[in-house]
């Protein structure tokens, strides 16, 4: 499996690329595919991460169906919880690119960071769909880079005008090496695309 279906309007896939030598990016890299999944329980996958590899987060939107709103928190492997995105509007196709850093870029997802670069153990995406509800327009700030917690521990709603309304599904990731990813019943990690086989507009296998 390459694609988990969030909810019937959103579909998830986790795109690998080199972990860049500073351990940060400033653009979207080219995907060398798309890593396996492997469902623990139905809203827990496992997510095998490699030494040298990152991954973004690429998010697609059934097509004609209902806008979708998505916040994804990481879980680090100190312990601090950091948001990526507080309400990526819906398209046909969007992505995640890592943790944003404070003056540029985003430091790169994945399990294994030399420092200062931070270290990702999991994910929790949480994706409201459903018909727009009114809201006030959005107020223009800094994006925070800590998860903006409402009661339970939860990122509230992300506001704006395409707010859906109704509860979230939530999708929690955790981030294990290939070993541990096949030992828990995954299949064995492929190699990644080269330079030939990279993103080029189309979904990879």
């Amino acid at each position: 499996m390459r694609e988990h279906a969030v909810t019937a309007a959103l579909t998830v896939s986790f795109q690998r690329y080199p972990y860049p030598p500073s351990g940060w990016v400033e653009t979207l890299p080219r995907s060398r595919g798309a890593l396996p999944l492997a469902v623990a329980a139905p809203d827990r996958l496992l997510l095998p991460s490699p030494a040298g590899e990152a991954f973004w987060i690429g998010l697609v939107a059934s097509p004609g169906g209902p806008a979708s709103l998505v916040a994804v928190t990481a879980r680090l492997a100190s312990g601090e919880r950091v948001d990526l995105a507080t309400g990526a509007a819906p398209g046909p196709d969007r992505q995640r690119d890592g943790v944003a850093r404070q003056d540029r870029g985003w430091w790169s997802l994945a399990l294994e960071a030399p420092p200062p670069a931070p270290a990702c153990a999991g994910l929790e995406l949480l994706v409201w769909t459903g018909p727009a509800a009114a809201a006030a327009p959005e107020e223009r700030s800094p994006r925070p880079q800590h998860d903006p917690t409402g009661p339970g521990g939860r990122p509230p709603p992300p506001t704006g005008a395409a707010t859906p309304a109704g509860p979230p599904a939530l999708l929690r990731v955790e981030l294990v090496d290939p070993a541990g990813f096949e030992a828990a019943g995954g299949e064995r990690l492929p190699e990644p695309a080269d330079d030939q086989g990279t993103y080029r507009g189309r979904r990879l296998p």
